[in-house]
């Protein structure tokens, strides 16, 4: 039989302009819509296609999870990202001897490193019987075993990536004198906006071009704040062709409206385990570039981070002739991480 499956996510009262569609949580007002929030919420759907009984709650702290645990008869239970502290599954075990828990990691070790509590929490987790440790990519999965954490604590649990259909559209920067490219996500020093910006503007300024660089302006975090402040200051009078665009936070079904209005969507990232946005760019039939960070991207696609000539080169590559066949290699890529993360899933829970 296979076990019913229980998403918690620390619940984070929504502080933007977005709305929120009717998921199930606990407590009021609305939750957070993030990247972790999609991750699970695809993870949960792929799994009750694949014959689980699964679902995804948010609640208030450690003391909500027995609750929902036992609301909802789980046999697993994930927590998404470190923010249960160690000494509660003391507790938890012992109310719940036959739950398995896993704590998913959703990071690399750059981006954790600001993070104070997770290397330390990770070795307390891992003490606890019942407790799994789960990276989402296979190179932090190697760093988690380097701080002598053993094997036999930790699972691999890869995201997924669901999509409902997929789009292939032509490069059409060069017709309209215009070029929009997004920069999406929360503003914080790893996602290396600046320079992105930077070789953004520097295009269309060799392609008389009109850019505007949509970005989402009302999320900062870790540190971003003076991002924010310098990428606002390199487009105060760039001039009328060189635009800044702020959008407010927005849900998933919202902002993958807006993808698709892009003729160009890049995430040169520092650190990176998957990327919705850019899969969310992809299957709306956008060009894009990223960086080597994104599993998934073809190789032509991927700039090195520190070099703005690098990326400006693999702009013209994303835009240029091979623009719709760099896109479906992108799709079949995503479509065989797919393949691949739900076999790794399935193995994982069965053998739990």
């Amino acid at each position: 039989m296979k076990p019913r499956v229980l998403f918690v996510l620390k619940y984070r009262e929504q502080p933007y302009d977005a709305g929120a569609k009717d998921w199930s949580y606990s407590g009021s007002g609305k939750p957070l819509c993030s990247g972790l929030f999609n991750s699970a919420n695809m993870a949960c759907e792929m799994l009750k296609r694949l014959g689980y009984a699964s679902e995804i709650v948010h609640v208030r702290d450690g003391n909500d999870i027995h609750r929902e645990c036992v609301k909802f008869k789980a046999d697993v239970c994930i927590i998404e990202a470190f923010w249960c502290p160690p000494y509660k599954f003391g507790d938890l075990i012992k109310a719940l001897p036959k739950t398995r828990f896993i704590v998913r990691n959703h990071s690399e070790t750059p981006f954790l490193s600001s993070e104070g509590i997770a290397f330390g929490w990770m070795k307390e987790y891992a003490g606890f019987p019942n407790v799994l440790i789960a990276p989402n990519s296979m190179r932090m999965f190697g760093d988690t075993r380097a701080m002598g954490i053993s094997s036999d604590r930790l699972r691999y649990l890869p995201n997924y990536y669901s999509h409902d259909k997929k789009a292939v559209k032509a490069s059409k920067w060069a017709h309209l004198g215009e070029l929009n490219v997004g920069c999406f996500g929360a503003v914080r020093p790893l996602k290396n906006v600046i320079i992105q910006a930077l070789a953004a503007i520097q295009f269309a300024r060799d392609n008389d071009v009109h850019l505007r660089f949509h970005i989402n302006g009302n999320r900062v975090e870790g540190n971003g704040g003076p991002i924010l402040k310098n990428v606002r200051s390199i487009f105060q009078g760039a001039g009328d062709a060189i635009e800044l665009v702020e959008h407010n936070w927005m849900d998933s079904e919202d902002f993958r409206g807006l993808i698709g209005t892009m003729d160009l969507v890049t995430q040169v990232s520092l650190s990176e385990t998957f990327n919705i946005v850019l899969a969310d760019a992809v299957f709306a039939g956008v060009p894009v570039i990223g960086s080597a960070e994104v599993p998934w991207l073809v190789n032509c696609c991927a700039a090195r981070p520190n070099s703005r000539p690098d990326i400006e080169r693999k702009i013209y590559k994303a835009l240029g002739f091979w623009s719709k066949r760099l896109v479906k290699r992108n799709q079949a890529n995503i479509e065989r991480h797919n393949a691949e993360s739900m076999a790794q899933w399935n193995k994982v829970l069965l053998s739990l």
